[in-house]
């Protein structure tokens, strides 16, 4: 699988070589910069409308160890995960190719209250039911549910062809069941192919692509399906 994460943006800055911003306080007894999120233009841009940039996310893991080479004793150390975000100058959204995670990560530093990049970036409102019944998805073949009132059970899958026609589906979401993510087949320059949609504004594609090509999908996604 390999997930894409889009955000809305507003007053984004193509000039600015990037952003950077902390996204925890201090670490006991370390001396040093704080974890960070930053992302970083690259040169050499070579896709069509888009804007690449280097992303770098550190977070803070809580693991006993040893310097290398030293006595030092540590009870957590700084993971950096280093992946690829892009800006679509057309749609102005921002896309990031990473995990739910990162993206979790990613989000939660750059809308924090009273950074200068609190109102950057916006999440889509994802509407499955309209996404459900456009015209370019064609038909759903898997399902993530909750809410649907077994106190038991935090959340149901269904996986099947058409399932939004079976009457199971039908009577879930008549009392009550939220989506949180859907699998469909959408028809991308008439060819079906499998995509699963996310409350978190992921477009997550079971095929690899080349990014150029990916981002292509990504960007028909967008315009057909989640701001249609």
């Amino acid at each position: 699988m390999y997930p894409y994460y889009i955000l809305n943006t507003n007053n984004f800055n193509i000039l600015k070589n990037g952003y950077s911003i902390p996204v925890q306080s201090t670490l006991d007894g370390v001396i040093g910069r704080d974890p960070g999120i930053s992302f970083t233009k690259k040169d050499g841009q070579y896709i069509k409308n888009h804007l690449k940039y280097d992303l770098v996310c550190e977070s803070k893991k809580k693991q006993r160890g040893r310097a290398y080479d030293s006595d030092l004793i540590f009870e957590y150390f700084i993971s950096i995960d280093e992946k690829y975000c892009y800006f679509n100058e057309t749609n102005n959204t921002f896309i990031l190719e990473t995990s739910k995670q990162i993206f979790t990560t990613f989000y939660n530093a750059f809308s924090k209250k009273g950074s200068y990049t609190e109102n950057v970036f916006k999440k889509l409102n994802i509407d499955f039911i309209k996404i459900i019944d456009n015209q370019h998805s064609l038909g759903v073949k898997g399902i993530w549910l909750g809410d649907y009132g077994d106190t038991n059970i935090d959340a149901l899958y269904l996986m099947g062809n058409k399932i939004e026609d079976s009457s199971q589906y039908q009577q879930l979401i008549n009392r009550g069941a939220t989506i949180s993510n859907v699998t469909i087949l959408y028809n991308y320059n008439n060819k079906l192919t499998r995509v699963m949609l996310t409350k978190d504004s992921g477009i997550i594609l079971y095929n690899k692509l080349d990014t150029p090509e990916a981002l292509l999908l990504v960007e028909d996604v967008y315009n057909k399906l989640l701001c249609a």
